[in-house]
This record gives C-alpha cells, structure tokens and sequence, in this order.
C-alpha cells in the first residue's frame, strides 16, 4: 500500500492508483472531464492538474502533473487548489468558454472559478465539442471505431470519416458518455437516427420497448458470437425475470 497527504489530509492507496482516484477516496473534489472508469486515461482537458512535491525535492520545487494519469508514490504531497494550479484551470476553461460559450458544462466551471467571459474570440462556429475524445474511446472500447477525432488545430473536430457512418451500429455509447451533451440524436421507438444514419429498432418482445438496433444485434452476434435469442427481451424485462425467481424461491 502507499500513503501519501493531499491537501494536508493522509490517504493510504493501493499500488497503480491514480492522484486523482485517491483524491476521490477522500472526497476531494478534482475537475476531469476526459476521465472515464470504462476507458484508457487519455489526459486531454487536463483541468484536472494538481500540484505535486516528492520525497527529495527541494522545498521550493514542485510539478504539475494530470493527475487522471499520474500514480499515487509513497509520501507523496499533493496540493489540489494551489495558486499555480488555479490558474492553470483558469486558463483552459478560458480556452474552453471560447470554444464552447454555450456549454451549460462549460459554464458551470466558469462560474465555479469567477470567470465572467472568455479574454479570447469565440470560435464560429460555436458548438458543445470540448475535445475531450470520451466518444471516440467509448466508440473504439465497442469496437467498431466509427468515429474519430478529424483535422487539426482549430478545426479539429469529432465526426464520421468521409461523412459516412458506415460502421456505426447506433449503440448511443458515445452519446450517452458525451460529457457536454454536443452529440445529439433522436429516437421514436420504431427508427433511431444518430451521426445522419437512420437505424431500425428491435422491441422487446415482452414488453415491446424498442430497446436495441438491428444492426448492433448484428454486430454482436457476429462480432462475439452472441446468440440472438440474448437481445429477444430488454433489461428491465430481464431484471424483473430474475426479481421473480427469487421471490418465489424465497416464499
């Protein structure tokens, strides 16, 4: 196990664990947008920078690291709300209000840091797409890797290759973990419609839910050989099948 102090308070870990997963042990509350349980670090917004000072630095030396990427270390000093480190922040949810001035997300670290308006030119046009890549992840995690971060620089931007979704299977992951809400969809029980492809819906054949795409029933079948009888009932019809059993067994 290590032990290490942040913001004065000890906190004793298991080896490999995140400053920023340590942090949460203790309820000390980091900014990390591009953090995810389910998905490789990737350390893209890095508003969630933390001062550190190690065992053998000098007093007056200290780093910033991210600390979604940076493991815990024995007698380890974190500092989450230092001078040096509020200003970092500040100056990427700067960046950020420029890039994003409609972001409810964004504006709701602006106000958490007092700042009133972005020093920089909005970006036209303006869209939700903080770049923090969660979708794509999520998207490559899935497996079909159906869209990608396109272009560079300021016009850089998530989106389908040639603008076609030809391996979406309409799954929602990345919508569904999108942190800002940029990505959008729309559902009506009979088609769903995400990245301009047009999916048909499977119902559940208990309750008639349409609970999944026939593509992604597909997708999985054939990717990981699933049987198709697995998608035939929705989640919450499968919850209560089991809640049942076990109620009558235990009666």
């Amino acid at each position: 196990m290590i032990k290490l102090t942040i913001d004065g308070k000890s906190v004793e870990v298991s080896k490999g664990t995140t400053v920023l997963a340590a942090a949460k042990k203790l309820g000390i509350k980091i900014p990390a947008v591009c953090a995810h349980a389910g998905i490789d670090t990737f350390s893209a917004c890095r508003l969630c920078t933390v001062e550190i000072r190690k065992k053998g630095w000098t007093d007056d030396y200290s780093k910033m690291i991210a600390s979604c990427a940076f493991p815990a270390e024995d007698e380890m000093q974190v500092f989450t709300a230092s001078e040096g480190v509020i200003k970092i922040r500040k100056t990427l949810i700067d960046l950020l209000m420029a890039r994003c001035p409609d972001s409810e997300v964004v504006k709701g670290w602006a106000l958490e840091y007092g700042l009133l308006k972005t020093s920089y030119e909005n970006r036209k046009p303006a869209d939700k797409c903080i770049l923090c890549a969660t979708c794509t992840r999520v998207c490559e995690k899935v497996g079909t890797c159906a869209i990608s971060t396109n272009q560079r620089g300021t016009t850089k931007r998530v989106g389908i290759p040639f603008g076609e979704a030809t391996d979406c299977i309409g799954c929602l992951s990345c919508a569904l973990n999108c942190p800002t809400g940029h990505i959008k969809y729309t559902d009506d029980g009979q088609t769903r419609k995400i990245w301009n492809k047009t999916f048909e819906m499977k119902k559940c054949t208990e309750c008639g839910k349409a609970h999944v795409t026939v593509d992604q029933v597909a997708y999985y079948v054939k990717k990981h050989s699933m049987p198709e009888e697995h998608f035939l009932i929705c989640d919450d019809c499968k919850q209560k099948r089991t809640a049942d059993t076990f109620a009558s067994i235990s009666s």
